[in-house]
C-alpha cells in the first residue's frame, strides 16, 4: 500500500469539509472518492468518470464522449448521482442503467439534467455534488457466490476489523436466515493469509465463492484475490486507524456489492467515513504494579473512627497483612491521633514516608482532592480507589478530572503512581495483604491451591463470589477488583503477570475495554501465550441487555461481542 498516496487522497477528501468544523465527525466519503481508495489500496473498482455538478459545458460534452466509449463493450452503463449524504440513491432517482443505443453527446447530458431534476426534486438539491458513469459489469444477482459484502470497521476498543459475508440486496435476508452467521469478523490484529483461507473454508456460506462446489465446478473468485481484499481493508485499516501512523481515522468501509468477474472481485458500490479521532499514547508505569501487590508501607483515607465502614475494615484487614510492615501503616484523619492503633496524621502531607500504597476510601467528591495530594507531593508509588459515583453513575467530568490528574503524574520523572478504581473492591494478594471491605470472619482466604492463577475481575461481586465459593479450595496468587479502569487496565495487569514466573494463567472477567485497551490486550494475551501462559477470558456483554448492565456497572463500552469474540481468538485467548 502507497501510505503518501493515501494521505494525499484523504487530504484532497477534507478538503470538502465544512470551513468552520475543526474535527472531522462522520465525514462521508462519495462513491467516487471510495473508487479512488479502494484503487490507491490495490483493490478493483468498477471503471467510471465523473463529472462534477459545477462543469463547463466543454467538460460536459468530453465527459459525455468517454461514457460513450466506456459503455462500447456492454452496450450500457450505469448513471448514479454522487453525494456523500445521500445514501440510497434508488429512492430518490438517482441512478440509471442506460443503453447507448441511439444515444450521442447530448442525449446523455439530456439524461443527466433529468436526473438532477429528479433528485433535486425529492429535496436533495443540496446534496448533489456531481454524476458518474460506471461501466456496466455482467453479474447474477442476488446469486449465491456472486455478490460479496466487504467492510471494514474501527471497532472503539480493538480497532480495526474486517467483515466479510454475503453481499447484494440479500444480505440482511442471509443474516437473518443463518441467525447472525452469514459473515466472518477478521480482526487485523495479527492478521495472515492462511487464517483468512481456513476462515473462508471452514465457513457453510462463504466457502461457495473461492472453493468448488454443486453450483460452481470452478469457483466465482479466487481465494488469493480475496485474502488479498481482505489484507488491503486491514492494512489500511490499521494504517489510518485510531493508532495507526496516518493523520486521518478511516472509521468505516463498507463495499456492498462487490461482484465476482472473471475470478476476481470488483466493487460496484461503497460508502465510508473519515474523521481525526486518535487514541491516546499515554503510558502508565506498569513497573509501579509490584509495589501495588507487594507493598511494604501504606496509608489509608476514609478510615472511620467511631464504626465499621469500609475504610476501617480495610485498616483491619491491613493491620494483619503479611506483607506491610505494621510499623509503616499510617491513616489520614483530620482529628484523631491514633484509630485502632494505627497513627493518624492530619493531612496526606504529613505522611512521614512515601508510601508503596495508599487505599482511599472517601466519598467520590473527595477523591479528586485527595489524589491530587498524592500524585502533586509525590506520596505513593500505587492507589486504589474503592467508591462508585464516577463515570458509571454520570460524573463524568470528575472522572477525567482524576484521569487528568493521574496523567501529569505520569508525565514527571518519577512515573507518579498508578491507580486501581475507582467503583471497585480492591485487591487480595497472597501472602501480602487484603483490601477488600469485607471482615476476615466472613471471607476469610483460607490456604489452598492456585497459587499459579491470578484472577483480575472488572466485577467486585464476581470475585468475591469466586473466592468464596472456592475458599479452602483455590486461594489465587491474586484477587484483583479493577473496576472502572480509570488509570491501570486489565492490559497491564496481563502484561505484569506474563513476567512472574510462578503465575502461568491469568483469568479475566471483563465486562468492557477502555477505548483502544481492547487492541492493548491482544498484545498482552499473545505475548503471554508466547511465554507459556494460558489467559482465560469471561467477556460479559453478549446480549445487549449484558451490554447496557456492564457500561451502566463500569461506565465501559461493552462493544460487539462477536468482535471480541473474533479478536480473543485471534489472539489465542
Amino acid at each position: 500500500m502507497d501510505n503518501a498516496r493515501v494521505d494525499e487522497l484523504l487530504r484532497h477528501i477534507t478538503e470538502m469539509m465544512p470551513s468552520n468544523s475543526d474535527l472531522l465527525e462522520n465525514f462521508r466519503l462519495n462513491e467516487i472518492e471510495m473508487y479512488r481508495l479502494l484503487n490507491a489500496i490495490g483493490l478493483d473498482s468498477c471503471p467510471a468518470i465523473y463529472l462534477p455538478k459545477n462543469h463547463t459545458s466543454e467538460e460536459a460534452e468530453q465527459w459525455a464522449f468517454k461514457v460513450l466509449e466506456l459503455a462500447k463493450t456492454e452496450g450500457r452503463f450505469l448513471l448514479k448521482v454522487v453525494g456523500r449524504e445521500i445514501l440510497h440513491k434508488t429512492d430518490v432517482g438517482g441512478v440509471k442503467l442506460l443503453s447507448i443505443e441511439g444515444l450521442n453527446n447530448k442525449a446523455i447530458l439530456d439524461q443527466v439534467f433529468e436526473m438532477k431534476k429528479a433528485v433535486e426534486g425529492e429535496g436533495c438539491a443540496g446534496a448533489v455534488e456531481g454524476f458518474m458513469a460506471g461501466a456496466f459489469v455482467p453479474h447474477k444477482a442476488n446469486t449465491p457466490g456472486q455478490e460479496v459484502l466487504l467492510s471494514l470497521k474501527q471497532d472503539p476498543a480493538f480497532g480495526p476489523c474486517v467483515v466479510l459475508g454475503i453481499g447484494g440486496t440479500l444480505t440482511e435476508w442471509y443474516g437473518k436466515g443463518a441467525g447472525g452467521g452469514s459473515t466472518l469478523i477478521l480482526p487485523a490484529f495479527g492478521l495472515k493469509a492462511e487464517s483468512i483461507m481456513s476462515a473462508i473454508e471452514a465457513h457453510p456460506l462463504l466457502s461457495i465463492l473461492c472453493y468448488p462446489s454443486r453450483l460452481y465446478s470452478s469457483p466465482p473468485v479466487s481465494i488469493d484475490n480475496i485474502v488479498s481484499w481482505v489484507m488491503a481493508l486491514a492494512e489500511i485499516g490499521t494504517y489510518a486507524g485510531p493508532q495507526g501512523d496516518s493523520e486521518f481515522t478511516l472509521e468505516e468501509i463498507e463495499i456492498n456489492p462487490a461482484v465476482a468477474t472473471q475470478g476476481k472481485l470488483m466493487a460496484l458500490d461503497g460508502v465510508g467515513l473519515l474523521s481525526r479521532r486518535k487514541w491516546s499514547k499515554a503510558s502508565r508505569p506498569a513497573s509501579k504494579i509490584s509495589p501495588l501487590l507487594s507493598p511494604r508501607s501504606a496509608m489509608v483515607l476514609g478510615v472511620s473512627a467511631k464504626g465499621l465502614n469500609p475504610g476501617r475494615i480495610i485498616l483491619e484487614n491491613l493491620k494483619i497483612s503479611e506483607g506491610i510492615d505494621p510499623e509503616r501503616l499510617y491513616v489520614v484523619h483530620h482529628k484523631e491521633d491514633s484509630i485502632s492503633g494505627i497513627p493518624c496524621f492530619k493531612s496526606v502531607e504529613e505522611i512521614p514516608e512515601k508510601c508503596d500504597l495508599a487505599v482511599i476510601s472517601v466519598p467520590a467528591q473527595g477523591a479528586l482532592d485527595t489524589i491530587t495530594q498524592l500524585v502533586e507531593q509525590d506520596k505513593t508509588e500505587a492507589m486504589i480507589l474503592i467508591p462508585g459515583g464516577f463515570a458509571e453513575a454520570g460524573e463524568d467530568d470528575l472522572a477525567l478530572s482524576i484521569e487528568n490528574v493521574l496523567l501529569s503524574g505520569h508525565t514527571k520523572g518519577t512515573g507518579g503512581p498508578v491507580m486501581v478504581g475507582g467503583n471497585c473492591l480492591g485487591i487480595v494478594s497472597r501472602d501480602n495483604y487484603n483490601t477488600f471491605f469485607l471482615p476476615k470472619y466472613k471471607l476469610p482466604f483460607n490456604p489452598g491451591l492456585g497459587k499459579n492463577l491470578a484472577v483480575v475481575s472488572q466485577s467486585g461481586a464476581y470475585v468475591v463470589t469466586f473466592a468464596s465459593n472456592y475458599d479452602g479450595v483455590i486461594n489465587p496468587h491474586a484477587s484483583i477488583s479493577f473496576g472502572n479502569q480509570m488509570d491501570l487496565t486489565v492490559s497491564d495487569f496481563v502484561e505484569h503477570f506474563t513476567g512472574v514466573e510462578e503465575v502461568n494463567v491469568i483469568a479475566c472477567y471483563v465486562e468492557g475495554f477502555r477505548s483502544g485497551d481492547g487492541v492493548r490486550f491482544l498484545e498482552k494475551a499473545a505475548l503471554a501465550k508466547a511465554a507459556g501462559k494460558k489467559v482465560i477470558i469471561f467477556k460479559a456483554g453478549k446480549t445487549a441487555l449484558g451490554a447496557q448492565a456492564a457500561a451502566s456497572h463500569t461506565a465501559s463500552l461493552a462493544g460487539d461481542y462477536a468482535v471480541a469474540r473474533s479478536c480473543f481468538q485471534s489472539a489465542g485467548v
